[in-house]
């Protein structure tokens, strides 16, 4: 095996990824509150904190999707986490994207029993340019953020918004910073500033 595939994981593998793993429910729990999350090394172009993300979340039972960008890091994720890498977008659980101009189609959004059945997508953003209020659950009020939603975007979120109970989830990295923030697919998100 390549050294790229068994190297670069938690550099205290139980305490990293709790921490992790608390940050990114706190991001979930609090939409649009930037988090750090410990450092991780998987292969590029996977970033660090993308990285993280997978070892805190995806295990054996997690079928993963990986933009083709990221095909170098599916072993790596696959040897670190046991999670196996799906090009079948519906049986995904999550999902790693190397952009987030729109809502991509064809994921799992669950079913109104099993709403928990649906795709977590984690992909980059730039914590810069528009101004956005985010309202609902986990917000007291509106919180503010900066990003670069597209208007795209901001109606596919619009409509996946609508399919409640069921509906994708998002955690975003900025990948400058590297923050994370979440948007559970309950939180509403309308530009006010162009």
């Amino acid at each position: 095996m390549e050294s790229a595939i068994l190297e670069g994981a938690f550099a205290a593998p139980v305490f990293d990824s709790q921490a992790a793993f608390r940050a990114i429910l706190a991001a979930l729990a609090e939409p649009g509150t930037a988090h750090r999350l410990p450092a991780s090394a998987p292969p590029a172009p996977l970033s660090p904190t993308a990285g993280s993300i997978a070892l805190s979340l995806c295990d054996h039972e997690t079928p993963v999707a990986i933009d083709p960008a990221f095909r170098a890091a599916a072993p790596w994720i696959t040897f670190h986490t046991g999670a196996p890498v799906t090009d079948d977008r519906t049986a995904a659980r999550f999902a790693f994207l190397s952009g987030l101009d729109t809502i991509p189609p064809g994921f799992g959004v669950g079913d109104d029993l099993y709403p928990d059945r649906s795709a977590t997508l984690v992909a980059p953003i730039r914590l810069e340019g528009r101004r956005m209020t985010l309202s609902g659950p986990g917000i007291d009020g509106t919180r503010t953020i900066a990003a670069s939603f597209t208007d795209a975007f901001l109606d596919g979120w619009a409509a996946n918004r609508a399919l409640f109970p069921r509906g994708l989830d998002l955690i975003l990295v900025d990948e400058i910073s590297g923050a994370v923030l979440a948007l559970p697919r309950t939180t509403e998100v309308t530009c006010t500033s162009r």
